[in-house]
């Protein structure tokens, strides 16, 4: 008979710790994966730009009034965004540069508990449904 033990690890920010000069790129490669496992989250009522601080930010937008997200101007290559449409209100999304969603201005999410999923790609220059 197997027996499977799970140990919880609390992780201290990576961005916090110290090390000699020679190591240096290895926290940096600490500090790229920290921020690609911790996304940033926020619950929106009212119109929301995204604010392009982590390589994936989920938004729920939770109204009963129409909303729009615009998605922030000088995104880096391969940042994502999730629109979750809580509420009832209708929710669009849209950019605030020149980029598009899809060669789209802007994208509708149709129903309740739907989701439009975005990732940034440079080399086409604009966001992709994913």
């Amino acid at each position: 008979k197997s027996t499977f033990h799970m140990t919880t690890r609390i992780l201290r920010d990576p961005k916090a710790i110290k090390v000699p000069a020679e190591v240096e790129p290895l926290r940096q490669v600490v500090i790229d994966m920290f921020d690609i496992v911790k996304p940033f989250y926020s619950r929106q009522t009212a119109a929301y730009t995204t604010t392009g601080a982590a390589a994936l930010e989920i938004v729920e937008v939770d109204s009963g009034s129409s909303v729009t997200v615009s998605l922030h101007i000088s995104p880096k290559d391969g940042q994502q965004i999730i629109v979750k449409r809580m509420g009832t209100g209708a929710v669009t999304v849209d950019t605030e540069g020149a980029e598009t969603i899809d060669g789209s201005a802007t994208k509708s999410i149709g129903s309740r508990y739907d989701v439009l999923r975005v990732i940034y790609l440079d080399a086409s220059g604009e966001y992709v449904v994913i």
